[in-house]
C-alpha cells in the first residue's frame, strides 16, 4: 500500500471514529468545562487520530481517547493562561491612574504607540490579526472567517506576535528608539 493509501486510510479511520465517539468526546468536553473549545478539540483529536492511529491491540478505545483529550483540554488551558498573563503583564506596563480624563488620554496615547510600534516591527500576517484582536476587539472565530483561516492559525498568529511584542516591549525599556515616536 503506497503513502499515500495509507494516509487515506488512517484519515477514514479518523473520521469513523471521531464519528462513533462523538458524543463520549463531547461528553468528556462538558465534563472539564471546555464547551467554548469543543470544536476545536474535536478537530485536533480527528488529526490526531488521522497522524497517529489509535494502536492496535488497544482494549479500552474510550480510555484511549480520554486521555487525548485531557491532554487537549490542559494544553488549551495552559495557553489560556499564558495568553492572560502576556495581557495582565501588557495592561500593567501601560496601566496609569484611571480616574481622571488626562489619565484615560495617556492610556490611549500610550495605547496607540505600542499599537504603532508594533505595526512597524511585526510582518502584516502577525499584525493584522493582534489589530483585530486587541484594536477591533474581534474574536477569534471573526477573525478566522476574515482571513479565511482556521481559529487554530489565528491563534497561533496571536501567539506569535504577542510573543514578538514581548520581546519589543523587552527591548524597549530604557531605549531611546521605543520613545522617539
Amino acid at each position: 500500500m503506497s503513502e499515500m493509501d495509507c494516509q487515506s486510510v488512517n484519515v477514514a479511520l479518523a473520521a469513523r471514529v471521531v464519528e462513533e465517539k462523538k458524543n463520549f468526546i463531547y461528553t468528556v468536553v462538558r465534563a472539564n468545562k471546555c464547551e467554548e473549545e469543543a470544536e476545536d478539540i474535536l478537530q485536533h483529536l480527528f488529526l490526531s487520530l488521522a497522524l497517529k492511529p489509535i494502536p492496535n491491540g488497544i482494549d479500552g478505545v474510550e480510555s484511549y481517547l480520554y486521555r487525548a483529550i485531557i491532554n487537549d483540554i490542559i494544553d488549551i488551558r495552559r495557553k489560556k493562561a499564558v495568553h492572560q498573563n502576556v495581557i495582565n503583564r501588557f495592561l500593567k506596563h501601560i496601566q496609569v491612574e484611571n480616574n481622571s480624563i488626562t489619565s484615560e488620554l495617556i492610556i490611549k496615547e500610550e495605547v496607540e504607540r505600542i499599537f504603532y510600534l508594533v505595526e512597524t516591527r511585526l510582518p502584516p500576517y502577525l499584525y493584522t490579526p493582534f489589530h483585530l484582536r486587541y484594536k477591533q476587539e474581534y474574536t477569534i472565530s471573526e477573525i478566522a472567517e476574515k482571513l479565511r483561516v482556521s481559529k487554530n492559525v489565528v491563534r497561533v498568529y496571536l501567539s506569535t506576535a504577542l510573543k514578538r511584542i514581548r520581546k519589543i516591549l523587552e527591548m524597549g525599556k530604557g531605549d531611546d528608539k521605543y520613545n522617539e515616536f
